[in-house]
Formats: structure tokens, C-alpha cells, sequence
């Protein structure tokens, strides 16, 4: 038997570090690596197993191993190209094999500074172990001997080890001292590499297991996530088009062009756009020979549309790595040249493809809302029938556009909804005016009074919106802030612009502001002649003209006692202030009326007899008494009153209310 040769590792201090040790930033990666080299050497199966206590990661494969003279020739040499020496099928499996360059190797340095290797072939074990630390001081001595002008002194030797040889067949590498501070490696490590290896299961005889348990298609984490699919050059037997077509994804198929890449997959469209809550979910990886080649190719194409947010999907295109052609791919192996041409028809194609698949879920959405807004609406496909063609179709695109956007949020898409009705309405109204300026012109008044009703029915699915408004601010101010000393400052500041909430027949004040600014300017002089007593019971003073009367409230604070007679001295000095002011500014003093907003606890108040009495007293004034509970509570009813008469008599309206119907909003 021949003396062994030693064995040696020859490199370059930058290639060590360029292509091993800086090239990696992360352990999958790493471990990627590992698992293609597996994949390469006929593996089944390739296990990966994490000791937090001696702090090391082990990979090992049951393969076909390494003689010792293959292990020189394979693994130690760096950059050995096997396609090149005409290895361009595996021996037993006959798979294209996942490797090129004969740098990933490297990539264990860059996550651990010792990288140990124990390998079985045909009987014949081989181990070794190698040191990242001595590698880099061998290669510098070398460096410094050439720059004085001497000899290297030598290659690398790694140190060979005796072995564990408690398997029988494959390769075993154990790495240790390792970098990483943090390493995930249970159901985290899973995910990644379901997500970088494309050839998992019985179908292509090749099992991945992370701490005993084995990595599953369903590890990918967005398979069942998906609403839509859309699949390129794959049948319904494909086990990954299988697994999300079970999980109830809606299929459809594009097929390619002439001229265009040849590539198969599958890109989808998530069911809500938390769903994909990571990037790397969010994205459509590149694969080739079964492994991720390019994480993403949706981000180059600059896709607006929100379709692209729910976007996740994998590409195959083996084409890229053909044994006949030139290696186009980058050292990392996550990239390629973009310049050359398969890599360019590759790129315009899946754009193609991902515009078909952005339109197909458009079209699929507002299909959907329809379908799904009529069967928990019945009144929207009335309202869709009583729309003229063209009109219907950009309804249904309105409502396609509010199903894309509020996925899961249900309220927010109701409310939405109505307002896309009422906005759409509108815009159809301009429309109507047009006709209604022909018909008057034919002269045709019954077709005339037709269309004036239906304007009835915008005017009051409009005020139906701003009451349904008004309600919600009334249930505020009575739930949140009636008993609070809040109440006072908002109502003051709220009011004046808001005359509504004393009455609903009153809307915005009308009054020029240098009216307001006279009369208000003699009120506060009146005010300023008040006892003490008046004073301290009183809060402000708002005066508005509203659409009929002039009207001054007096503001009570909540809590505050007043009495009857200092009601009616009050009310007697504003009426001669108001028209003081409305004589300086050339006003008529008409209709007007004084009200006096005052807390719940007042002695006039004790019995009906009793208020009785105030209103009598203060009614020759034109003054009146109301409650802040009384405000809020006669406002409500006059505006639910309102909303439920024209829910029954106006389609338009009972429409837009059966949207809100069931918001959880209690009366």
C-alpha cells in the first residue's frame, strides 16, 4: 500500500475571505450551502441538528460520501467546477446537480472558525478538521514570505482526526466555535429552507430534517394564505399546486407566449394583506435546479398596484443554469448578470406574468363583491339593476376597488361602501341634469317630474349620511362627556356652528360676521351688569341667526343652581341688547328667541308642575329652558325619527342603511 499524501487546502487570504468568511450574512445561507452539497452527493436525506450546549451545528447526509483522494479533489480544492471535468449528473440519481462554482464550501467560515468533515465511501473514512484562525496566519506567512523575495512555505494542512464513524455512508460536517451570537434553528430554520429548496418530499426523494423533524411544503408558511393562484407550465398533479388549491385558493392558469422564457410556477394573491407579514413572504423567488436562486423578482418591476402588497409566488427557470452556456450567475449564488439575454427575456416574462396576475384578481375582486356585497345586501343588486350599462360597470369596479382595499376590516368596508354609493350616485346626477335640460327642452313633463324624484332620492341619501353623522356625535357628547365638566367647553365651542342640536329645522348660522361680532359685543356688556351670584352660575353666551330667528343661548355650568327670576332679569337684559345690536348694524329686530341651557339640578325642575310654571314665566320673554340632557336627548329622537321615515320610503336611503344596519351601534 502507497505512504498517503497529506492533505492540503490551497487558497488565496482574499479569496478566503471575499468567498467565505464576508460572502454569507446569515446561518440559513449557510446551511443552504450544506444542503445543496447533499443534494449533489445522492442524498435522501440530510439532517441538521443544533447543540446549544457545545454551541455547534452539525449537517450530515446519506450520500454517497468521499473517497480521500476525492475529498483533495472536490472539497479542498476551492473553486473545482465539476460540470466542467463532465460531472453533469449526479452517478446514482442521475439529478442536475445544484452546485457550479465549487466555492460553497467556503460559506461554513463564515459562520464558525472550526469546520470539521467526516466522510464514508465504499468503506473508506476520512476526517479532518480545519481551523479559520490558522488558515488565515498560513496564508499570510506565504503572503509575506513572496512580498521579501522568499519561497512559500507551503498550503494549508488540515488536521486529520481519528472520526466518529457512528453512521455508515455519507458525509457528516460538524461546525463549531461559531460566530453567530443568536442562532434560530427549530421552526425559524425550517421556514428558510423550505422557502431556498424546491425539491422536498417523495417526489423528488430528497428529506431535509432540522432537530428530528422533517421539513414539510407547508413549512413555506404562505401556501395556505392564498385567495387566488394563478400557475405557469404545471399540471393539477403538482404537489405544490395541490397543497394550495386544498387550502381552497381559487386557480386559474396563464400560458406563455412565443419567444418567451420558458419557465414554470405558480404566483398568488393572499386573502388579507396582513397575511404575508414578512418580505421574504412578500415576494416571488426565482428557482433553479430546485433551490433559490434570486429571493425576488417582484420588487424590480415597480408594481403600484395594491395587488402587489398580497403578492408571493415561485418561479422556476432551469434554463438559467445550462450546462452548455455560460455561468451567469454571482459568486453568492443569489443573483445574475442582468445584462445577458436569458436573464432579460426571464425578467420580461414574469413582468408579463405578474400584470396578468395584478388584472386576474382585479377582475376576480369585483366579480367577488358583487357576489358577496348582493348576498349581504340584497338591496345593491337593485341598485345595480336600476344603473344604465355603463353606469353598472364602473359600480362594479367601485365596489371591486373597496374589496380590494379593506380585506379585513369589515366596518371600515361598510362605511366605505356607502360612500362609494352615495359619491357614485352624485356623479351619476350630473349626468341626469343634462337629460333633465333635453327633457325641458322637448317639453316632456311627465319624463320631467320622473327625474326631479329622482333627485329627491339624492338630496335625501345626502342628508341621510349627515344625520347618521349627527346621531353618532349626539351619542358622544350624551355618553362621554354629559356628566363631565368637559361638557361646558364643548358645547360652547360646538354650538354656535352647530344650531342643529337645539333644533334640526336649524342648520348652519347665516349671519355676517359683523353682526355677530355688534350683537355680541352688547350681550357681553349686558352680561358684565350681572350680580355676582348671576356670574358665577353663568358659563358664556352664543348667539347665532339661524334660518328663521335670531338666537342667544345662555350657557348654565352643569352643576350651578339658578332661579326663575334671575332667568327672566337675564333673558330681559340680552333681548334689549340684541336689538341695541341689530339696530347699529342696520338689522331688523324680528323673531327671536333666548334659550337658557342650564344642568339638570334645579329646584324648577323637581315636577312637571313646576317646569310648567318656568316655561309660562319665561315664554312672554321669548326665552325657554332646556337641559343639556334635554338637548342631546331631543336631538337624537328627532334624527333617528327622521332616519327611520326615510328608510321606508326612499330605496336609495334604505339602501345605505342596510349597510350600517349592523355596526354594533346601540341607540
Amino acid at each position: 500500500m502507497s505512504e498517503k499524501t497529506q492533505l492540503e487546502l490551497v487558497i488565496s487570504l482574499s479569496v478566503l475571505e471575499d468567498l467565505g468568511i464576508n460572502l454569507y450574512g446569515n446561518v440559513p445561507a449557510v446551511l443552504s450551502e450544506m444542503v445543496a452539497n447533499a443534494w449533489d452527493a445522492d442524498a435522501t436525506k440530510v439532517e441538521i441538528s443544533y447543540h446549544s450546549d457545545e454551541k455547534k451545528i452539525v449537517i450530515r447526509d446519506n450520500g454517497i460520501g468521499m473517497t480521500r483522494d476525492e475529498l483533495q479533489s472536490y472539497y479542498l480544492t476551492v473553486g473545482h467546477k465539476r460540470r466542467v471535468a463532465g460531472r453533469t449528473e449526479t452517478p446514482l440519481r442521475n439529478r442536475k446537480p445544484m452546485g457550479r462554482k465549487g466555492i460553497g464550501k467556503l460559506s461554513a467560515f463564515s459562520i464558525a472558525e472550526m469546520v470539521q468533515v467526516e466522510t464514508i465511501k465504499d468503506g473508506q473514512k476520512t476526517a479532518i478538521k480545519m481551523d479559520v484562525n490558522a488558515i488565515k496566519k498560513q496564508i499570510e506567512a506565504n503572503q509575506k514570505a513572496v512580498s521579501e523575495g522568499k519561497e512559500p512555505q507551503g498550503s494549508y494542512k488540515p488536521e486529520e482526526i481519528e472520526g466518529n464513524w457512528n453512521f455508515r455512508k455519507g458525509t457528516r460536517i460538524t461546525l463549531s466555535n461559531l460566530r453567530k451570537k443568536r442562532i434560530h434553528v427549530g421552526k425559524d430554520l425550517r421556514k428558510r429552507l423550505a422557502r431556498r429548496f424546491f425539491v422536498l418530499g417523495a417526489n423528488d426523494k430528497f428529506d431535509i430534517v432540522v432537530d428530528s423533524k422533517e421539513i414539510k411544503l407547508e413549512d413555506r408558511g404562505y401556501l395556505n394564505l392564498l385567495e387566488y393562484v394563478w400557475s405557469v407550465g404545471l399540471t393539477d398533479s403538482d404537489p405544490v399546486l395541490k397543497k394550495i388549491k386544498q387550502s381552497g385558493a381559487i386557480a386559474q392558469k396563464i400560458e406563455l407566449k412565443d419567444g418567451e422564457a420558458p419557465i414554470t410556477g405558480w404566483i398568488g394573491t393572499a386573502t388579507s394583506s396582513g397575511a404575508l407579514t414578512s418580505e421574504e413572504a412578500n415576494a416571488i423567488a426565482l428557482v433553479v435546479r430546485g433551490k433559490m436562486a434570486a429571493p425576488d423578482l417582484l420588487s424590480r418591476f415597480g408594481v403600484r398596484e395594491l395587488a402587489s402588497k398580497y403578492m408571493v409566488g415561485e418561479i422556476h427557470a432551469n434554463f438559467l443554469d445550462d450546462d452548455d452556456a455560460d455561468d451567469i450567475a454571482t459568486s453568492d449564488r443569489q443573483g445574475f448578470v442582468e445584462e445577458d439575454d436569458r436573464f432579460r427575456n426571464l425578467t420580461g416574462t414574469v413582468h408579463r406574468v405578474v400584470r396578468e396576475v395584478v388584472n386576474g384578481r382585479k377582475r376576480l375582486k369585483e366579480d367577488e363583491a358583487e357576489e358577496t356585497a348582493t348576498e349581504i345586501f340584497p338591496q345593491i343588486a337593485k341598485w345595480l339593476q336600476s344603473l344604465k350599462p355603463d353606469r353598472r360597470d364602473a359600480a362594479r369596479k367601485l365596489l371591486g376597488s373597496i374589496n380590494n382595499i379593506y380585506t379585513d376590516d369589515e366596518e371600515a368596508k361598510r362605511e366605505h361602501l356607502r360612500q362609494a354609493i352615495v359619491a357614485h350616485q352624485l356623479f351619476d346626477a350630473r349626468g341626469r341634469l343634462r337629460e333633465l335640460e333635453k327633457l325641458a327642452d322637448e317639453h316632456d313633463a311627465k319624463a320631467v317630474l320622473a327625474a326631479l324624484g329622482e333627485f329627491d332620492q339624492y338630496e335625501a341619501a345626502l342628508y341621510h349620511g349627515v344625520a347618521q353623522i349627527r346621531v353618532e356625535v349626539i351619542r358622544t357628547l350624551r355618553d362621554e362627556f354629559l356628566e363631565k365638566n368637559e361638557l361646558e367647553n364643548l358645547v360652547r365651542d360646538y354650538l354656535g356652528e352647530h344650531l342643529w342640536l337645539l333644533d334640526p329645522t336649524w342648520d348652519r348660522a347665516t349671519e355676517p360676521v359683523e353682526t355677530e361680532k355688534t350683537v355680541k359685543k352688547y350681550l357681553d356688556k349686558a352680561a358684565a351688569k350681572l350680580s355676582q351670584k348671576e356670574k358665577d352660575a353663568r358659563f358664556d353666551i352664543v348667539y347665532r341667526k339661524g334660518a328663521r330667528r335670531h338666537v342667544v343661548v345662555e350657557l348654565k355650568r352643569y352643576k350651578r343652581k339658578v332661579s326663575i327670576g334671575d332667568l327672566v332679569d337675564q333673558i330681559q337684559k340680552y333681548s334689549r341688547a340684541l336689538k341695541k345690536g341689530l339696530t347699529e348694524v342696520n338689522e331688523p329686530y324680528d323673531a327671536h328667541e333666548i334659550v337658557c341651557l342650564v344642568g339638570p339640578n334645579q329646584d324648577f325642575l323637581e315636577d312637571e308642575d313646576a317646569r310648567k310654571v318656568a316655561d309660562q314665566t319665561l315664554r312672554p320673554h321669548n326665552g325657554r329652558i332646556l337641559t343639556y340632557d334635554e338637548m342631546l336627548k331631543q336631538a337624537l329622537e328627532a334624527y333617528k325619527d327622521f332616519l327611520k321615515a326615510e328608510e321606508k320610503r326612499n330605496e336609495l336611503v334604505e339602501l345605505l342603511a342596510s349597510i350600517s344596519a349592523d355596526d354594533g351601534k346601540s341607540t
